[in-house]
Order: C-alpha cells, then sequence, then structure tokens
C-alpha cells in the first residue's frame, strides 16, 4: 500500500510545486527519482520527527502544502505536542501520512506499537482521519485529500481487507450524492433478509480482522469504516438502529471512537438490543505475545448497549 502511495505522490510533485514531502528516513528508496526531479520539493529530515512537523507548520504558513511521511508510533505518538499545537490549533494544514497500524510491526517490539494514534488525534478534534482497508482505496483518499489540501491522516497498513472478496456480501449504495467527505461503504448480506446483526470495522488489520471472521461471515450488513469525522458518528448512529445486535471491531484503542458513539446515539424504543465493540486490551506493553496471538490472548469486549 506504501509503495502505491508514494509513487502517486511522487507524480503529484511533478505537477505542482507547492507540495512539499518530508520524509523521518523512511520512504528515502521509494522517493528517490522523485528526490532527483525535484530536491527542493523532497526533503529527508532523519530521525527528526518533532522537527519535521514543526517545519511542515512553517511551510504552511507560506502556502506550501506539506506531506509528512513515517513510521506511526515515531511520527504520532513522538510528535503528538507538535501536531496538536503547530497543526491543529494553529490550523495549519498538512498531510500526516504514517505507516504500519496498530500491531503490524509488533514483533519488533512495543517500541513500534502504535493503538493510539486515532483516539490521541480525535481528543484534540482532528478534523479527518484515514485508514484504508485497500490500496485502491488508499489512492482515491489520497487524491481527495491533496485536491482540497486538508488537514488530514492518513494511516495506511501492512494488510489489505478487500470486502469484494467476500462472495456473500454485495455492496449498498447509502445515498446517491458523494459525501464531501468519504468515511464509510456498506455491503449487505445477498442470503439475509432481516436487519438482525450489524458488524462495524474500523480499518484493517490482518491478523485481527481475520479472528473477526466468524462476526463477519454471519451478519446481515457490514459496514468498513475508512473515513473518520464528527459527520460519521452521525450517519452511523443511524445504522446503527435499524438492527437488533451491533458488532464493533475497533483494532486499535477505541476509547474515543465509543465515547462518540455513544454521543451520537439517541436511546429510544428504536436503540439495539446489544452494541458490543471488540478491541485490544489496553495492557499489552511486553514482548511476550506475537501478533498471532494478538486477538485470542490481548482482545476483550466493551459493552455499550
Amino acid at each position: 500500500m506504501r509503495n502505491r502511495l508514494l509513487k502517486a505522490i511522487s507524480e503529484r510533485i511533478l505537477l505542482d510545486k507547492s507540495f512539499i514531502v518530508l520524509l523521518g528516513d523512511l520512504g528515502v528508496y521509494q522517493m528517490s527519482e522523485a528526490m532527483k526531479k525535484r530536491p527542493s520539493q523532497v526533503i529527508n529530515f532523519g530521525i527528526m520527527e518533532q522537527a519535521m512537523i514543526g517545519f511542515s507548520a512553517g511551510i504552511a504558513k507560506g502556502d506550501f502544502y506539506p506531506i509528512i511521511y513515517s513510521i506511526t508510533p515515531f511520527l504520532i505518538d513522538r510528535a503528538y505536542e507538535q501536531i496538536k499545537l503547530d497543526l491543529i490549533y494553529n490550523k495549519n494544514n498538512a498531510l500526516i501520512l504514517s505507516a504500519g497500524a496498530s500491531f503490524d510491526y509488533s514483533t519488533l517490539g512495543p517500541t513500534h506499537h502504535c493503538p493510539h494514534d486515532i483516539s490521541n488525534l480525535l481528543s484534540i478534534n482532528h478534523p479527518f482521519l484515514s485508514h484504508p482497508f485497500t490500496k485502491d482505496q488508499s489512492v482515491k483518499i489520497l487524491n481527495f485529500i491533496l485536491e482540497n489540501r486538508l488537514q488530514a491522516y492518513l494511516r495506511i497498513s501492512n494488510s489489505e481487507l478487500d470486502i469484494a472478496n467476500y462472495s456473500n456480501f454485495k455492496k449498498s449504495q447509502l445515498n446517491p450524492k458523494e459525501p464531501k467527505i468519504p468515511t464509510f461503504d456498506k455491503f449487505v448480506n445477498k442470503d439475509s433478509e432481516v436487519n438482525n446483526k450489524l458488524v462495524i470495522l474500523f480499518g484493517p488489520d490482518s491478523i485481527f480482522l481475520k479472528n473477526c471472521k466468524q462476526h463477519i461471515s454471519n451478519c446481515d450488513a457490514l459496514l468498513t469504516v475508512y473515513g473518520i469525522n464528527d459527520q460519521l458518528f452521525k450517519d452511523l448512529s443511524k445504522e446503527i438502529k435499524k438492527f437488533k445486535n451491533v458488532y464493533i471491531i475497533i483494532p486499535y484503542d477505541p476509547s474515543q471512537v465509543i465515547f462518540r458513539l455513544i454521543s451520537a446515539i439517541s436511546f429510544n424504543d428504536k436503540t439495539p438490543t446489544l452494541v458490543l465493540a471488540l478491541h485490544p486490551k489496553p495492557d499489552f506493553y511486553d514482548n511476550s505475545y506475537e501478533k498471532q496471538d494478538i486477538f485470542e490472548n490481548f482482545t476483550e469486549e466493551t459493552r455499550i448497549i
């Protein structure tokens, strides 16, 4: 997924001199040709993520649009304060592009875990977060972000989950109008005529989702969430009310997602009888497991309703 995106970015900067790519010593090989052709537009900062965010805020003030790329924990966790103050609070738009979902690099130890990025960014009201499921989807979202020069976070995983490969699902058109910012797709089970069980997936994580196939395979409808903004939770609350049982699979810290869903759901007679979130446990900071053990040994359920 990252090779596809970096190639698309390399092509973009040749057409627009206002795009400035800042690399945290990652993606240098993939962007080597672009660096030769546009050396002033592709800068390798090395392992100085805080300085990279601060620099990006400065060039954003000068009408450039920065694209910042590094590994998720180093970029989001290490430079969190700079993201909060320099980008969000001061409204300096930039694209933060990070490689690695919560546990993609789990075998390298807890220094490479990053399950808190989404909740941390939501807590400072970051306006648009995205974790696409496929390469094609990631490029589509990237193009949307760059065309509109959004304040955006694009988190790419080492794995893909293409719902089109599930033959028992068909894509459902939610709204004939394209949403201003794309956030989720709905898939309906071809064999089902009832609204009994809804599964909502928040982003890809190959091992985590593999172990959730038992929920995916026998649900009546499936929502794949690839973009998060304020409107998303309002839209999800409407979908949730159509079903009796809802399972929300979140392969990262779920605190802000659950909080915002609860805020969006109005409790009345149409509220489902069960809304259950499946997510990693908060106490996982050790080297005693590998990625394939995460779901079985390090996952818990939180009942929302």
